[in-house]
């Protein structure tokens, strides 16, 4: 399947270019038009799912075009494209498309899209959707807030082995966020998260370690987690071994 979803970037930038033109064509000799369609044109050559979006434009006079028409041609393209080629039954596509959606990602941002996407992805058991969902419920971000839902979708991407859904159960679990607060269920998903290497997992289990919450406290296995977070760069860790070693030389001295 040919891929139309790589370096979006650039096609995106020469969209906003054309609607900057197209603001000046408004009552201006017809090259500036011309100019703007030049530039569209050029987006059908290295991106062949903006046809649609194109045609719908240049369809239009100068003095209709706005941005909300480009976003809407945009959006209609791409997932045009999606099912000319059968891809919006494939999860990795439909998570693709999602990501689209993001604030910041393009001209075409609506959080509720991608939610949608991502519901789609992640009823074909994509874990990266299904843990965008979790956050996208824990936040309300183009979904109502819902802590219910947004435990389900972790649980789902956690039980598959996505270390970041497990370190938001477990912290979901330590703070009592939409589930009663559990620190042995804090504590297991927590190491599981970092037993995959995930720094912040790690510092957090050092200090589950050190203040015992959902383990017997260790002095050795907290200095040992936050040793590895601290490897990885985690400032934080860093500062509290230095605080944890200050602590011991007291004790000696």
């Amino acid at each position: 399947m040919e891929n139309y979803f790589q370096d979006t970037s650039a096609a995106n930038k020469l969209f906003v270019e054309a609607v900057q033109l197209s603001k000046s064509a408004r009552n201006i000799e017809a090259v500036v038009w011309e100019d703007v369609l030049r530039k569209l044109n050029k987006i059908i050559e290295n991106y062949p799912a903006s046809e649609l979006a194109v045609k719908l434009i240049s369809g239009q006079n100068t003095g209709n075009i706005s941005l909300e028409s480009v976003r809407l041609s945009v959006k209609m393209s791409r997932e045009e494209a999606l099912r000319e080629t059968g891809a919006d039954q494939d999860a990795q596509s439909q998570f693709d498309l999602g990501t689209e959606y993001l604030p910041g990602n393009s001209i075409i941002s609506d959080e509720a899209e991608a939610a949608k996407w991502f519901h789609k992805a992640a009823d074909n058991n994509h874990t990266e959707a299904q843990f965008c969902l979790g956050i996208m419920y824990h936040m309300g971000n183009g979904v109502p807030k819902d802590l219910a839902e947004s435990l389900k979708w972790f649980n789902k991407a956690a039980d598959m082995n996505y270390a970041d859904a497990q370190l938001n159960l477990g912290i979901m679990h330590a703070n009592g966020d939409g589930v009663p607060k559990n620190d042995n269920e804090a504590f297991k998903w927590c190491l599981k998260a970092a037993e995959q290497g995930l720094s912040e997992a790690q510092y957090n289990l050092g200090h589950m370690y050190a203040g015992g919450r959902g383990v017997l406290p260790n002095e050795a296995e907290a200095i040992n987690w936050y040793q590895k977070a601290a490897e990885q760069g985690h400032m934080d860790a860093k500062n509290y071994l230095k605080k944890i070693k200050a602590e011991q030389s007291k004790r000696l001295s």
